[in-house]
């Protein structure tokens, strides 16, 4: 990947990493239960923003997975809830 994420990231853009987080989230299939980003992918944002971003589209970090923030982030679909 080229210089330009590095600018949005200095111009304080972060709309740019939530939306491309979001896209490819909004880009999986139901099924897919397992999802991880690369440090790259939300760096402006930080792992924080990810798992905001990752909450909207019904994702938490993956139990199973080491927690490693400053390489990837592993994610899981949520469980659902049963209306009881």
């Amino acid at each position: 990947m080229g210089p330009w994420p590095l600018r949005h990231e200095r111009a304080g853009d972060l709309e740019l990493y939530r939306a491309r987080i979001g896209e490819r989230l909004g880009r999986k299939k139901p099924t897919d239960t397992k999802a991880f980003f690369r440090f790259h992918t939300y760096r402006g944002i930080g792992a924080r923003g990810l798992l905001d971003v990752a909450a909207d589209h019904g994702r938490q970090l993956d139990p199973d997975k080491k927690l490693r923030p400053l390489r990837q982030v592993d994610l899981t679909r949520k469980a659902r809830q049963d209306p009881t």
